[in-house]
């Protein structure tokens, strides 16, 4: 390997000495004081097939699974939303233990609350928001953020967490592969803060103990909450006193605060 170092590909280079590195450290942990995180052995799963467009928050709410688990289970579906349709099915994992409840459930599951979770006019039935699963790759407005890359992080591991694609950090960031340093600052476009900062939208709080968040194309109440820690399409439809979770671009809609 080392005879051949110098003319292997850079992350070729890096790449044989990082295994070497894991094999060592598995075998030499204890040498260093190193004590390995306990893992939780995962439970059985089992796979559906769905045929209609079905959001994660749906199947929270009517199955019982949390949000955090089916997204684990799950991570091709970045913004909570499964696009199957009676031509191409897309394959749902789910704890084995909630497989009854979802059957169960599955007369009612896919109409429960669509209106809130995929932002449907009742005037029209037309979806306000672009399909977030579809090929053009649709942002969420929010504010652009900077990470610090740490010990362990992965490409993998930093999209997941952001609910944005190893590709889109790559080329937010010009990175013609996937190794990362210690260290490195990423560009990462989207959730970077509980609180959105784009152009286009006001977050500074009022005396009122609200902050305001104007209504962009695609935007949806459930979309939009997810931007605000601890915020909810419900309350915002509350707080704002509106009687349909349809929404118009240029939209202005006060946020509670507390």
């Amino acid at each position: 390997f080392w005879d051949i170092y110098n003319y292997l590909p850079r992350e070729t280079r890096g790449y044989v000495p990082a295994f070497v590195g894991a094999l060592y450290t598995l075998y030499y942990y204890k040498e260093y004081g190193l004590i390995p995180d306990p893992i939780s052995i995962p439970g059985p799963v089992d796979t559906l097939q769905i045929t209609k467009k079905l959001h994660f928050g749906q199947v929270n709410e009517l199955v019982g699974v949390s949000l955090d688990e089916l997204r684990n289970l799950n991570p091709q579906y970045i913004h909570d939303i499964v696009p199957g349709t009676e031509d191409k099915p897309y394959l749902l994992k789910l704890p084995y233990s909630y497989i009854n409840s979802f059957v169960d459930a599955e007369d009612s599951l896919y109409t429960y609350k669509d209106s809130l979770y995929f932002g449907l006019g009742k005037s029209d039935g037309k979806a306000l928001a672009k399909d977030p699963n579809a090929k053009s790759s649709y942002t969420p407005a929010s504010s652009t953020f900077t990470y610090t890359v740490k010990s362990g992080d992965t490409l993998g591991a930093i999209a997941s967490r952001n609910h944005v694609t190893i590709n889109q950090i790559k080329s937010w960031n010009n990175l013609k592969s996937n190794t990362i340093r210690v260290g490195q600052k990423l560009k990462i476009q989207g959730k970077g803060s509980s609180v959105s900062t784009s152009s286009g939208s006001s977050s500074s709080s009022s005396s009122g103990g609200y902050s305001t968040y104007t209504v962009k194309a695609g935007d949806s109440l459930y979309l939009i909450a997810r931007k605000y820690k601890g915020m909810t399409a419900s309350r915002i439809q509350s707080y704002n006193g509106l009687k349909s979770t349809s929404l118009k671009p240029g939209q202005v809609l006060k946020i509670p605060t507390r």
